[in-house]
């Protein structure tokens, strides 16, 4: 594999996660959201504490995510042994 088509393949990578991170944070977000107190609502097309607690959502799904590439690479590297 080229240089070039590695560097292909993990900015598709980065991009699948990305957007499986916000989708599944979002999702997550809008299932909490009735629970959420009222300041931690987002309100459309405004800039509110809502807006900062969906995108902590999404940060932590990326961070579970990551997690789970890096320990299922491990675990078939150890298996390749």
């Amino acid at each position: 594999m080229t240089e070039r088509n590695r560097g292909r393949k993990s900015m598709w990578e980065n991009f699948f996660k990305s957007l499986a991170a916000v989708v599944s944070g979002n999702v997550i977000f809008l299932a909490l959201m009735p629970y959420l107190p009222r300041m931690a609502q987002h309100q459309a097309y405004r800039l509110d504490l809502g807006l900062l607690v969906d995108f902590w959502i999404c940060l932590v799904m990326y961070g579970i995510i990551e997690l789970g590439v890096q320990l299922r690479r491990k675990s078939l590297s150890q298996i390749r042994k």
